[in-house]
């Protein structure tokens, strides 16, 4: 994200406000390790309280963990603690995903957006009409929705789907 996000802002279309927190070196984040190193909790509750959270979305520069939406990448409580177990939630994904984990540095701490959606599914996780756009020389190359119809349906739902 850390790449690609500049590049988006640069083309004008509106983003939710994010502010970057480091919590790793490019060296640490090379380091294969066990458990979850946890960052100082003050520049972090700074970032919530700069994109106007609590309610803030959380990430990292690699992945969000939005299957784990309550969990982990929402940060509903401006409680530190409440905020750290988030931080945890959302490191360990990143710690334990791909081969060895993601070289993860920093935490995106985004402004919270509540976006239109129609159902809910992957524990409770608002699945909303997005499209991933693909960008060359800045005019859309390629585009498609982000949600096959064949994930969310073998996969756990809250409700009834939609016919479309």
């Amino acid at each position: 994200m850390r790449e690609w996000f500049p590049r988006l802002k640069e083309t004008g279309v509106r983003v939710p406000d994010t502010e970057w927190v480091q919590i790793r070196t490019w060296e640490e984040a090379q380091e294969f390790s066990e458990g979850v190193r946890m960052p100082d909790m003050e520049p972090i509750m700074d970032a919530i309280d700069s994109v106007n959270g609590p309610p803030a979305f959380i990430r990292s520069d690699q992945a969000s963990h939005k299957h784990g939406m309550e969990e982990a990448s929402k940060v509903s409580s401006d409680d530190p603690e409440v905020v750290r177990d988030n931080v945890f939630e959302l490191l360990n994904f990143n710690n334990v995903a791909g081969f060895g984990g993601l070289p993860y540095t920093h935490l995106a701490v985004r402004e919270w957006l509540d976006l239109e959606h129609h159902f809910k599914a992957f524990k409770e996780m608002p699945v909303g009409p997005e499209v991933r756009m693909f960008l060359l020389h800045g005019e859309i190359w390629d585009w498609g929705f982000y949600w096959e119809e064949e994930a969310i349906e073998s996969g756990y739902h809250t409700q009834d789907l939609p016919e479309n």
